[in-house]
């Protein structure tokens, strides 16, 4: 749709990085979640609901989870979705040469802590690859065999092996950690990739459409999104100055900014907008 309106938000502060596997702060991930999204997701009761999976299954003691990826997911250029994409997307997590800082949130998979903590300075590539190769996450096709390639259309299942009970893992999975950024896109833009909007191909709800760094990022409806398409266009702006940001909220400039605790007051004694404050749980 050409005609859609467009929710104002100040984020605040830009981020340092906007890369599933590396990023750690909340402006971040406000970004992730709306370009990507995991096997799981989190509903606004935060709740642990299918996300790309339709569903998830444990075994008898929880020491392994199988999830079932929808039919027909595309990422928003339209291309398909499959299981090894999030194969890729955790092992880059535990992988040592990310150093992501959040990294141990996976630590439950079977192997994840091994290679994660492998001293790169001293290890042997075999030794390396070993360890990879010991970690327990595998794409599977509708055999049960091991997938071969992202255009794999039948390879629709992840198995998660975990080194301990951990009957609470469909829940991790919903974390920006698991976001199955395309390896190419990483590839071809580099260390900073994150940074160029066209490098961030995702099959969460909204298309990031441009990004002017510290300026403002605006996202479309992801067309091929599984939930059905945004009602609306978003756009992020990067105001560090509460006060300012506040002023403009006031005068219309935002549909959205944050409730400094500074503010409070004013807000509690204006009726309009303490009408218009929201205050609820997050996550």
């Amino acid at each position: 749709p050409t005609d859609l309106k467009t929710l104002r938000i100040n984020l605040g502060t830009y981020p340092d990085i906007i890369d599933p596997q590396k990023s750690s702060f909340v402006n971040e991930i406000a970004h992730l979640n709306l370009i990507y999204e995991g096997l799981t997701r989190l509903d606004t009761a935060l709740a642990t609901v299918p996300g790309a999976a339709e569903s998830w299954e444990y075994n008898a003691d929880a020491t392994q989870v199988t999830f079932t990826l929808r039919k027909n997911l595309k990422y928003s250029d339209g291309t398909l979705l499959n299981a090894k994409r999030f194969e890729y997307s955790l092992l880059r997590n535990i992988d040592p040469a990310t150093a992501g800082e959040y990294a141990g949130i996976t630590d439950e998979i079977l192997g994840a802590p091994e290679w994660r903590g492998a001293d790169l300075a001293t290890a042997t590539p075999e030794a390396l690859d070993a360890l990879k190769a010991a970690v327990g996450v595998k794409a599977l096709d509708d055999k049960g065999a091991a997938c071969t390639d992202y255009e794999q259309k039948t390879c629709t299942t992840l198995e998660i092996k975990l080194s301990k009970p951990a009957p609470y893992f469909h829940t991790v999975m919903s974390l920006w950690v698991t976001f199955p950024a395309k390896e190419e896109n990483i590839t071809a833009g580099g260390e900073t990739w994150w940074n160029d909007a066209q490098y961030h191909i995702g099959n969460g709800p909204m298309i990031l459409s441009t990004l002017e760094p510290s300026t403002v990022a605006t996202f479309n409806p992801n067309p091929y999104y599984w939930g059905g398409v945004a009602k609306v266009n978003i756009e992020y702006k990067y105001i560090t100055d509460g006060a300012v940001a506040f002023e403009a909220y006031k005068n219309g400039e935002f549909d959205i900014v944050a409730l400094g605790a500074e503010d409070l007051a004013t807000v509690k004694a204006d009726a309009t907008l303490n009408a218009e404050a929201m205050i609820y749980p997050g996550s």
